[in-house]
């Protein structure tokens, strides 16, 4: 197996001593099938002896690479479901506002505005913490646009 960009930082641990760290390699390797491995490698020296050696370290993280994409798909199912299920919650509010008599449609247009916010920052949620972070300042705005959303639908029905 040939893989150029391995190589040239290969050429650099010796000459350079710069070492590599986290270098991933995958490929269907002879008698293990399609595996992923995990590629370390250092330039190691004794007093007084002169030779060149690199200590080598592959890690096999096949199982903990599929481990990792069955919790992203799980995880983006849960997410999706959340999200639909309180769609339709949304829905049969927002139809009940329909067919209901004057005094109650402000506060089923309250709570669909209030339950459609939630879904809203699920969705922000969910989308900040596939990259681990959340962004604090656009959550926060959205909550506030959000709250303000409600405030509005609330005083619209109640005129």
């Amino acid at each position: 197996m040939d893989v150029p960009a391995l190589r040239h930082l290969m050429e650099k641990v010796l000459p350079e001593n710069k070492p590599i760290e986290s270098f991933e390699i995958e490929d269907n390797f002879p008698g293990l099938g399609r595996r992923v491995f995990n590629l370390n490698a250092r330039k190691i020296s004794q007093p007084g002896n002169n030779a060149h050696r690199m200590l080598l370290v592959f890690e096999d993280i096949t199982d903990r690479k599929q481990r990792e994409h069955d919790a992203l798909s799980l995880t983006n199912e849960i997410s999706h479901r959340i999200k639909n299920n309180l769609q339709v919650i949304v829905g049969l509010i927002a139809y009940e506002a329909k067919w209901t008599t004057a005094p109650c449609v402000q506060g089923y247009k309250a709570m669909e505005a209030r339950i459609g916010a939630i879904a809203q920052l699920y969705e922000l949620i969910s989308q900040t913490s596939r990259s681990r972070t959340i962004a604090v300042d656009a959550y926060l705005r959205e909550i506030a646009k959000a709250m303000s959303r409600a405030c509005l639908e609330t005083r619209r029905a109640s005129k």
